[in-house]
Formats: C-alpha cells, structure tokens, sequence
C-alpha cells in the first residue's frame, strides 16, 4: 500500500513543478478547484509541494509514528478536492477549461483522479494500522 502514498506524493510533486514552470494558467480539471481557492500559482504550486514532502516525511519515519497522519493528511485533503472538481467536471458535462463533453467521456478521462483519493484514503488507513472500533 506505500505505492500509493509514493505515486500520490509524486503526482503532486510534479503538479507543483509544472505550476512553477507554466507561464499560464493550467486549466488542468484536477487541479481547478484548488486554483478557486487559492487564486495565486506559487501558493498553488507551494501547497502541492510541501503536501508531497509531508507524504515523504511520513514514509520515511523522521517523525514519530503517532505524529506522522498529521503529515498525511494534506496529501489526502488535496486528493479529495482534485476528485471534487472532477466529480463536478462530470456532473456538469464541462472540463474546468471550459470544453463540454459527455459525462461518460469526461468520468472516463477523471476516473483516476477520483480512484486516486480512494486509494489513497485506504493506504493511509493501513499505514497507520487500519481502523479499530472499539469493543463492547
């Protein structure tokens, strides 16, 4: 399940590259709603980046492992608003750039974005020694 953390980790890492290094606005459907919210391409760029490296710190064991799901979880908060925006992509049948396309095309072209934040959910959950409910 590491995998999983290590490719979202990734992934972030190189969005934040390709943040710092476009001289115009992405477009890209994933990474859109963070763009709403955020509204600055080096903050975007610094917030992608430093939720990967959390995701390596955590992996790496510099920290105490109680402590180490605080580093976790903004890698997964920005999963789940880039499945947000795909999932809203789908519903409105519109890519955030603009293009309209059918709500097959589009959940088709998404799914991994959304498929990514539920892995991803599943991994950190496991990496952490799964969920125990308590007993009665």
């Amino acid at each position: 399940m590491h995998w999983m953390l290590l490719y979202a980790a990734l992934l972030h890492a190189i969005w934040g590259i390709f943040l710092l290094w476009s001289p115009d606005d992405i477009g890209a459907t994933p990474l859109a709603l963070l763009h709403v919210f955020l509204r600055n391409r080096t903050l975007e760029s610094a917030t992608y980046l430093l939720a990967s490296l959390g995701t390596v710190a955590m992996l790496s064991h510099w920290i105490p492992r109680h402590w180490s799901l605080l580093c976790g979880l903004p890698q997964q908060f920005l999963l789940m608003v880039s499945a947000g925006g795909s999932l809203w992509a789908v519903i409105i049948g519109q890519y955030a750039d603009g293009v309209p396309r059918p709500w097959v095309f589009i959940l088709a072209d998404q799914l991994p974005a959304m498929l990514a934040a539920l892995c991803h959910t599943g991994a950190l959950l496991v990496f952490h020694g799964g969920v125990s409910w308590p007993r009665r």
